[in-house]
C-alpha cells in the first residue's frame, strides 16, 4: 500500500478495469471569479438536463465527487448544501442565479465593511474585505450553514466535496474536504484529511466551521484580498487551535518558538543535561500551541486553480480501498482558465520634461531641509514683529515649517525603514534579502535617480509582476497539472477537460486542426463562447456585463460546451476496443447518452440559449428575460477569414 508523504502518496495504485461508464463521476470546478461560478452553474444544469432513460433520473445523480477552487467553490458549495438538504435542483439554480446577477453581492460587501454594527456580531473577525465577503456569503448564499450541515446525508448523490485553499504556513494546497455520505470504511481512510499532511484539522472540530468562511478561504485571490486568518476569522465558538495538527518543517528553535512560544522553548533549552533539538521538539508535542499562533490562508488557485490534485487524491484513496466509495469512471475538469495570454509589450516611456531630471529624493530632501531652516528664521522674525508684514511672515513660515518638516521626517523614516534601521514586525525589512552595505548603496543610488525614471521602473515592474502572477505562474502550474492528469497510464477513458474556450473563436484554429468541425456550423456557439471567455476574473457583473448579457452567455456556454465535450467523450468510448467488453446494459447507456448528446448539440447549434431560457422559466427566476442571438453581435477583433469559413 502506498505510504503518505508530505506531498501526497508515494506512488499511484493501479486502475481497475473500465466496466461501468458514467456510474461514478467526479467534477472539478476551476477558479475564475463569477465567470467560474456561472460556467459551473451551466455545467451542472446540463448534467441535470441529460437523462439516464433506463433509470429515469438525470445524469447529475451519478456525480459522486466535486472538487473546486476559488470562484468555482461558489457553485460547488451551494449545490452541495442544497442537495444535502434534499432541496430541488431548481431551488439551487434560482438561488445561485439571482445572487450572481449584477453586483448585489458586492454592494452588500461594501455596506457590511462600513457598518460597525455588523462587525459587533463577528467580534472574532478582522474588519477587512475578505471577511466582509465571508459575512455576505454567510447571509446571502448559505444561511449560516456549517460543514456539519453537509455531513451524513444518506439521500445525497454526492459522497464527498473538497473546497481547495492554500495555507501560508508551508505554501501547500489545503484541502477543505468533507464526506457527505456515510462511509463504512472511514476508520481506514487515513489519507482523508481536512488539510494536508503538514497541517490539518480534526474532522469533528471542522464540522463547526461555516461554509461561507471555507468559500472565502478558497477565493481570496492575491492582491485583491488579504489572507483570511485561522483560527480567528473561522472561530464560531470554542478555540480551534487545539484541533490543529502541524508537522514541523524542520527541527529548529525558530519554528518551535513560533508554535509553542518563547517561554516553553526556553524551559527546555535550560534543561540539565542539555537536550538535542529533536528532543526539545519531541517534548513539546504535548504542549498546546501558543494562543497567538495564526495561519494565513489564500486562494486555492495559487497551488491548483483547476482543483485537479484533489480529484487525483480522492480517486487514489478509492483505488486503495481506504473508503467504501468507488473509483471514478469519469473525471471532468471544468475550466475557465486557458493557455492563452497576450504577449508582453513594453509600454512607451514617458518623456521627461526639461529640468525635471533634477527632481529626485536627494534634492527634495535638501530643499525641504533648507525650507525648514528658513521657516525657523521666519518664525523667529514673525514672533518678534508686531507689524502686519510680520504676522504674514509668521503665518507663511508656520505653514512652510510644518510642510517641510513633514516631508523631511517622512523621507528620513523611509530611509531608516529601507536601510533596516527600524525593526517592526509589519514593516519593510530588506535585510532578509540584502546586506546592510548593499541596501545603503541602493538607497544612495535611488535617492539621486529622477522620480520620473523611478515611476517608469515601478510601472514596468508592476505590469510584469501582474503578468507573472495572473498569467505565467497560473498557466505554468495549470500545464504541469494537466500533464500529470492526462499522461498517467490507464486514464485515457476516465479523463476529460471541459474548457470555457473550447468552442470560442479564440480556440477555433485548434478546433479545426484536431476536430475538423466546420466553423460556419457552430458560429452562433462561437459568438456566445467568445463573450463568455473574454470576461475578466471578478466577483461581480458590472454595468457593461449586464448590458452585454454576460451572465447568460457564460451559463449557456457552460451548458452547450458540456454537451459538446460529453458527446466527444461518448464517441471516444464507442470507438475504443473496451466498448465491446462492456455489458449490454452499459453499452446501451453509452449509446443512449451519445444519441441524446448529439440531438441536444444540434439544438444548441440552432439556438445556444434553448436550455438557458427553459431553465430560467422552469425554475422561476425573478424577472427573467429570455435571450436570443440578436442580443449578441459578432465580436469585434480579428475574427475574419478562417474564423468565418
Amino acid at each position: 500500500m502506498p505510504i503518505p508523504t508530505a506531498s501526497g502518496l508515494s506512488d499511484s495504485p493501479p486502475l481497475q478495469d473500465f466496466t461501468t461508464p458514467f456510474e461514478h463521476i467526479a467534477l472539478a470546478f476551476s477558479g475564475g471569479g463569477f465567470r467560474a461560478g456561472a460556467f459551473g452553474l451551466g455545467v451542472l444544469s446540463y448534467f441535470n438536463e441529460a437523462q439516464l432513460t433506463q433509470e429515469q433520473q438525470p445524469l447529475l445523480k451519478k456525480v459522486t465527487y466535486m472538487s473546486s477552487t476559488s470562484g468555482g467553490t461558489i457553485t460547488a458549495a451551494m449545490y452541495a448544501l442544497y442537495d444535502s438538504a434534499g432541496r430541488s435542483f431548481g431551488d439551487f439554480y434560482k438561488a445561485l442565479y439571482e445572487n450572481l446577477e449584477s453586483d448585489k453581492l458586492l454592494n452588500r460587501v461594501f455596506a457590511i465593511l462600513n457598518d460597525s454594527a455588523v462587525w459587533k456580531k463577528y467580534p472574532h473577525k478582522t474588519r477587512n474585505i475578505i471577511n466582509a465577503f465571508a459575512i455576505t456569503y454567510d447571509e446571502m448564499l448559505f444561511d449560516h450553514a456549517t460543514v456539519g450541515d453537509l455531513k451524513h446525508k444518506q439521500l445525497s448523490h454526492l459522497e464527498e466535496v473538497c473546497f481547495n485553499t492554500t495555507e501560508f504556513y508551508r505554501g501547500l494546497l489545503y484541502r477543505q474536504a468533507i464526506k457527505i455520505s456515510p462511509d463504512v470504511d472511514a476508520d481506514n481512510d487515513y489519507s482523508f484529511l481536512f488539510g494536508n499532511y503538514i497541517i490539518n484539522m480534526n474532522q469533528t472540530e471542522a464540522e463547526q466551521l461555516r461554509l461561507a468562511d471555507l468559500l472565502a478561504a478558497s477565493s481570496c485571490f492575491p492582491a485583491g484580498f488579504e489572507p483570511i486568518i485561522f483560527p480567528d476569522d473561522f472561530r464560531t465558538g470554542p478555540d480551534l487551535l487545539p484541533s490543529l495538527h502541524i508537522e514541523l518543517q524542520e527541527d529548529s528553535i525558530t519554528e518551535l518558538t513560533l508554535l509553542y512560544g518563547e517561554s516553553e522553548v526556553k524551559k527546555l533549552q535550560a534543561h540539565d543535561p542539555p537536550l538535542e533539538i529533536f528532543q526539545i521538539a519531541a517534548a513539546l508535542k504535548g504542549v498546546p500551541f501558543r494562543k497567538e499562533l495564526k495561519i494565513g490562508m489564500m486562494d486555492g488557485g495559487i497551488t491548483d486553480n483547476q482543483g485537479i490534485e484533489s480529484v487525483i487524491r480522492a480517486n487514489e484513496r478509492r483505488l486503495m480501498g481506504q473508503t467504501a466509495f468507488k473509483p471514478f469512471d469519469l473525471m471532468l475538469i471544468n475550466d475557465v482558465g486557458s493557455p492563452y495570454m497576450d504577449p508582453y509589450q513594453l509600454p512607451e516611456s514617458d518623456k521627461m520634461k526639461p529640468g525635471w531630471e533634477h527632481l529626485n529624493v536627494r534634492n527634495i530632501f535638501i530643499a525641504a531641509s533648507i525650507i525648514v531652516l528658513l521657516s525657523i528664521w521666519g518664525l523667529i522674525a514673525g514672533f518678534r514683529s508686531v507689524t502686519v508684514t510680520g504676522k504674514i511672515i509668521l503665518a507663511v513660515s508656520t505653514i512652510a515649517f510644518m510642510a517641510s518638516a513633514i516631508v523631511t521626517g517622512t523621507l528620513l523614516r523611509v530611509r531608516n525603514s529601507v536601510t533596516g534601521k527600524i525593526r517592526q514586525e509589519r514593516g519593510l525589512n530588506l535585510t532578509k534579502t540584502f546586506s546592510a552595505e548593499v541596501i545603503e548603496k541602493m538607497f544612495e543610488f535611488f535617492s539621486r535617480t529622477p522620480l520620473g525614471v523611478i515611476a517608469t521602473m515601478l510601472k514596468l515592474r508592476g505590469n510584469s509582476v501582474l503578468i507573472l502572477n495572473n498569467d505565467v505562474f497560473l498557466k505554468r502550474v495549470r500545464q504541469l497539472l494537466y500533464k500529470q492528469f492526462f499522461s498517467m497510464p490507464g486514464r485515457k477513458l476516465r479523463v476529460k477537460a471541459n474548457h470555457i474556450y473550447d468552442l470560442s473563436f479564440t480556440n477555433d484554429i485548434n478546433a479545426k486542426r484536431y476536430k475538423n468541425e466546420q466553423s460556419a456550423a457552430i458560429q452562433k456557439l462561437q459568438v456566445v463562447a467568445e463573450q463568455a471567455f473574454c470576461m475578466g476574473t471578478t466577483l461581480w457583473f458590472d454595468t457593461q456585463n449586464i448590458e452585454q448579457h454576460t451572465l447568460a452567455a457564460i451559463i449557456a456556454c457552460g451548458q452547450f460546451t458540456t454537451c459538446y465535450n460529453l458527446l466527444e467523450y461518448t464517441r471516444r468510448l464507442q470507438a475504443d476496443p473496451v466498448f465491446n467488453t462492456l455489458t449490454p446494459e452499459y453499452q446501451n447507456r453509452v449509446t443512449t447518452l451519445q444519441q441524446q448528446f448529439s440531438a441536444d448539440y444540434e439544438k444548441f447549434k440552432d439556438d445556444p440559449f434553448w436550455l438557458y431560457n427553459n431553465s430560467g422559466k422552469d425554475f422561476g427566476i425573478t424577472g427573467f428575460k429570455p435571450c436570443d442571438m440578436k442580443m449578441f453581435p459578432f465580436p469585434k477583433g480579428n475574427f475574419g477569414g478562417l474564423r468565418r469559413d
